[in-house]
């Protein structure tokens, strides 16, 4: 199947079952042995049954609930998306009683589709953000400024590089912020127009964002990103790309939890734009609530 037709099933699925709560649909549009790797710290079991359930439960907790597909980029059998959900917890979520709080949660994802079917799922979400809104763990919600690039459906625009020139752009940007190499960093990127946009920290300049990584590598000396290399989605001028960081926490204390000499696992999904062959923009996921849980910075209530 081409790129639209299996972004038209992702959509199906999307307003059907979770912003009318048809979970029956999944019957239709999800593979038997639906398989979903990495939900924001969340257990799902495999098959159509797992997903139903998720949704039941968002739709428990969030009777309102939509689901707005921001961005979305097709590439062989992936299609990868950024996900807005808005809804109000009127009902119980994973344990926390109702808030009333009116919410948003930004997402972003990868769904495999083979013979007309989800049949794998990869998702990153901001469930720190959402439990904190929601009084599910303990500290206030963010401060941050008002980002509204991560609300906002991105905005295309043409490109004259090929995906796979994209790509490998963006590879070499991971490779240099590994390497810890700022020169080969602001090389690739343009300075003067580049902005990521990040849950619970708004809008950053490049510096601003190079500040941050150093940072956490403050805390976790030896951190390391694994890229996922066969879940890359390219489309237009955009590149999608998962994978897993590790680290272990043995340098400055971490969100307010002292060094524990553990190793730290979490995984992030992020978009990067790609403009004259220079990336200028990014959004960013990371399981954050699994990060803080295992440096023991935060607990669920329940």
């Amino acid at each position: 199947m081409g790129n639209e037709q299996n972004k038209a099933i992702l959509r199906r699925w999307l307003d059907e079952g979770w912003c009318k709560g048809n979970v029956d649909v999944a019957d239709e549009l999800i593979s038997t042995d639906f398989t979903v790797h990495g939900a924001g710290g969340q257990a799902i079991q495999s098959g159509r049954q797992g997903v139903k359930d998720l949704v039941l439960e968002w739709r428990r907790g969030f009777p309102d609930g939509q689901m707005r597909v921001l961005d979305e980029l097709g590439e062989g059998d992936l299609v990868g998306v950024r996900l807005l959900w808005t809804g109000t917890h009127l009902g119980p979520f994973y344990g926390v009683p109702p808030s009333g709080r009116r919410v948003t949660c930004v997402s972003l994802g990868i769904d495999r589709i083979q013979d007309g079917r989800i049949s794998e799922g990869w998702g990153e979400l901001d469930m720190l953000g959402l439990m904190q809104r929601i009084n599910g763990v303990p500290g206030a919600a963010s401060r941050a400024r008002p980002d509204r690039g991560l609300e906002e459906p991105t905005q295309t625009w043409a490109t004259l590089s090929s995906a796979s020139a994209n790509k490998a752009l963006v590879r070499r940007v991971l490779q240099s912020i590994e390497d810890g190499d700022l020169d080969a960093i602001r090389e690739a990127c343009d300075v003067d127009s580049y902005v990521e946009h990040v849950p619970g920290q708004g809008t950053l300049l490049l510096d601003e964002a190079l500040r941050a990584d150093s940072l956490l590598r403050a805390s976790l000396p030896d951190l390391t990103f694994t890229l996922d290399e066969g879940r890359m989605v390219a489309e237009g001028d955009r590149v999608l790309v998962r994978g897993t960081f590790s680290g272990t926490h043995t340098g400055a204390p971490l969100l307010d939890a002292p060094p524990s000499g553990k190793e730290l696992l979490w995984g992030g999904i992020d978009i990067f734009r790609v403009s004259a062959g220079r990336l200028t923009e990014r959004w960013r996921c990371s399981d954050t609530l699994r990060l803080m849980q295992q440096a023991g910075a935060a607990v669920l209530k329940t």
